[in-house]
């Protein structure tokens, strides 16, 4: 089930889980105007992913590590703001570090294909593919203890490159926790 919007703040619009983990964050994406594929690495050893996810406030405890995503090493990540790119180690460190959580249907850390069964939003026909019908490419990430969003509003940024490594427009949304 998709959590509806519940309202704009400043032109971004917001989301107000109950909590501030147990939900998941859905990205998709579609090719741009070169109308290249989107590429879907959600880590890197070297250089940016290919989602490039932000956070205004920090989620979890943040650390200075790099994916630290599995016990007993669970960190969480650290803010960005205000929000930016580029190629700052100290970015692309932080860019790794939540982009690495979103991972496909077998643990790797890729999107998943809209056609693929493996999506993680569920339609009303019972399939699973994406939400928006030109999307190509999902992005899944739990939202777990881990990564726990703080009370307040927490503005998340995001953008997807293609496989030409040229990015797409960043969009943004609001999440916020009672």
């Amino acid at each position: 089930m998709l959590l509806a919007k519940s309202g704009t703040s400043g032109g971004i619009d917001v989301y107000a889980p109950a909590f501030g983990s147990g939900f998941s964050i859905v990205v998709e994406a579609k090719p741009g105007a070169s109308r290249a594929p989107v590429n879907s690495f959600t880590f890197r050893e070297e250089g940016p992913p290919d989602l490039q996810i932000q956070v205004s406030r920090p989620i979890g405890d943040p650390t200075t590590a790099v994916c630290d995503d599995m016990p007993p090493l669970l960190g969480g990540v650290p803010a960005i703001d205000p929000p930016r790119f580029g190629e700052d180690q100290t970015i692309t460190d932080t860019l790794n570090d939540l982009a690495c959580r979103f991972v496909d249907g077998s643990g790797n850390k890729v999107g998943r294909r809209c056609s693929d069964q493996s999506a993680c939003v569920l339609q009303m026909d019972g399939d699973f593919g994406c939400a928006s019908p030109d999307a190509t490419t999902q992005f899944c990430g739990f939202v777990s203890q881990a990564l726990v969003f703080l009370s307040g509003d927490t503005t998340v940024t995001v953008r997807v490159l293609d496989v030409s490594g040229r990015p797409g427009p960043p969009k943004q949304m609001i999440v916020r926790v009672p």
